[in-house]
């Protein structure tokens, strides 16, 4: 039994062995490209400024101009204002603009990029323009929302439809393009535009029953800037 257990466990521990060694790999794999950066979004909610947001993205450009690539974005929290109905501070039900704040979003995007590249590869190319299109799907985290009126009393939104979700959750498209210059052959500063097109599972109800519900996040432009590493084997 004892010699059993004994074989199980080194199995086990050349499993565990080779799935890590695969999994550096594939990080480490030829062509392959991390960046870090941050995406600026233009979603008009009555902020005034753009949200920020945290990408990494990931992907692996071969000799092929098309290639597949996937992001994380940690957008930052936001301001809004829209007109609604609400009960004000003595109980009674008025309409009017309300502000606030959005909630953090975390945003899951994968999809396809074309680096428009002369030759086989392109290494050696110093400015790389692409486009990219690719699917995305979101998480807000919450739904105090933070809602004043006008003279800066909280308030709630809406009596007559159900009260907000938990959370608000996106999904939609992006497409975007850009240019990649490389200062040397493994680092370069990307730089692109990008729109998105969302569709939503939840947001804030307006309170009317033909009011309908407000977005947060809606579909909006924005500019991204980041470090781009591709790895390289001499």
């Amino acid at each position: 039994m004892k010699a059993i257990s004994l074989i199980t466990v080194l199995a086990a521990l050349c499993l565990c062995t080779n799935a890590q060694y695969k999994k550096a790999s594939f990080l480490n794999k030829e062509g392959r490209t991390h960046e870090l950066g941050t995406n600026f979004s233009f979603i008009g909610n009555g902020g005034g400024s753009p949200v920020l947001s945290i990408v990494y993205s990931g992907s692996l450009e071969g000799e092929k101009k098309l290639s597949l690539f996937s992001d994380i974005e940690l957008m930052m929290k936001g301001k809004l204002g829209f007109n609604a109905e609400y009960y004000n501070d003595i109980g009674a039900t008025s309409t009017g603009k309300l502000t606030g704040e959005t909630p953090m979003y975390l945003l899951i995007k994968y999809g396809v990029q074309y680096r428009f590249v002369k030759g086989e590869s392109g290494d050696d190319a110093k400015l790389v323009p692409y486009a990219r299109l690719g699917l995305l799907y979101g998480i807000g985290f919450g739904n105090d929302y933070k809602l004043k009126d006008k003279d800066g009393n909280a308030v709630s939104p809406g009596n007559s439809t159900p009260s907000t979700p938990d959370h608000e959750s996106p999904f939609g498209l992006e497409a975007g393009a850009g240019v990649t210059y490389y200062f040397a052959k493994n680092f370069g500063v990307k730089i692109g535009a990008n729109y998105r097109e969302l569709f939503h599972i939840s947001g804030i109800n307006e309170g009317s029953s033909t009011s309908g519900i407000y977005f947060p996040l809606k579909s909006h432009p924005g500019i991204s800037v980041a470090l781009k590493y591709r790895i390289f084997r001499d």
